[in-house]
């Protein structure tokens, strides 16, 4: 377990393939500032339709609609 919090630290994103609801795969990702963490961002899909290869542009809306959230609490 250790090592898998590391690497999920390391790579800035989690991925639950199946492992909380049989058949859904989620994509998960911090919203931090300076300050540190403030919450998280996921997105579920069915297992059936998740593109392992995809998971960069998921990450990337994650973090996309992360810096957005921290902007607007410190707007």
């Amino acid at each position: 377990m250790r090592r898998d919090l590391a690497k999920i630290r390391k790579q800035g994103y989690a991925v639950n393939n199946g492992e909380t609801e049989r058949g859904v795969t989620a994509v998960g990702s911090l919203v931090a500032d300076a300050d540190g963490p403030l919450g998280a961002l996921s997105v579920s899909i069915p297992t059936i339709r998740y593109v392992p290869a995809n998971v960069n542009t998921l990450v990337a809306a994650l973090r996309t609609a992360s810096e957005q959230i921290v902007a607007t609490l410190h707007g």
